[in-house]
Parts: C-alpha cells; sequence; structure tokens
C-alpha cells in the first residue's frame, strides 16, 4: 500500500485503535473485504491449469480495493452523523487491515507457483 494513500486516509491513531479496530464496523468491513470478494468466484467456470490456489490468491489481491472502498465508507456513513463518523473511523481502519492482510498473503503464493 502506498505510504501517501495510508497517509491521506485520515485514520487516528490514538489511545482508542484497538478498540476502533476490533468493533463490528472494522472487523465487517476488513472480513467483507477479504472473504465476500473471493466467494463470487464461483460464479464462472475455472479457466484450463487454473487451481483453487490461484483463485485463492487472487481474490485475497483484490481485497486492496482501497480507495473505492474509502469512497463507499464516506457515502454510506456522512448522512448518520455524529455517529457516522464514528463508523466511518471504524471502517477506515477495517480497510487498512484488509488492504494488508489481503497484499501480503495474496502475494505469498504466487513465488511457489512459478516453478
Amino acid at each position: 500500500m502506498p505510504i501517501f494513500a495510508l497517509a491521506n486516509a485520515g485514520v487516528v491513531f490514538g489511545d482508542d485503535i484497538w478498540a476502533d479496530a476490533t468493533s463490528n464496523v472494522a472487523l465487517g468491513v476488513a472480513i467483507g473485504l477479504l472473504v465476500g470478494l473471493m466467494i463470487k468466484f464461483k460464479l464462472v467456470p475455472m479457466p484450463p491449469g487454473v487451481t483453487y490456489k490461484h483463485l485463492l490468491g487472487l481474490g485475497l489481491i483484490s481485497a486492496i480495493g482501497f480507495t473505492m472502498s474509502l469512497f463507499i465508507n464516506e457515502l454510506a456513513f456522512t448522512p448518520l452523523g455524529a455517529i457516522g463518523d464514528v463508523y466511518i473511523s471504524q471502517a477506515k481502519i477495517g480497510i487498512i487491515i484488509a488492504s494488508l492482510i489481503g497484499g501480503l498473503s495474496g502475494f505469498l503464493p504466487y513465488p511457489y507457483q512459478i516453478r
């Protein structure tokens, strides 16, 4: 994840970062980005030579939809007022967590597939 994207995400790393990171909103966003996108792969037939390990890696890499996730997050929670600001902050943390986990874990299976 580019440093400028992380810096411009607007997440405040304060004393309550752990509470925000384990909130229902943050966990829901992170799990939705990591697992929800992979579930959709059942809708198309697998190309020849592609294994489920390949799909798992691609599904995890697809969790890196950082910019669009932040945009939809703002649209969804802004109308809620003050509580929406809390949800926005928690969802941003979930988006960052999912992007980091998705990027790292999606990259790991590929060096072993080249051989």
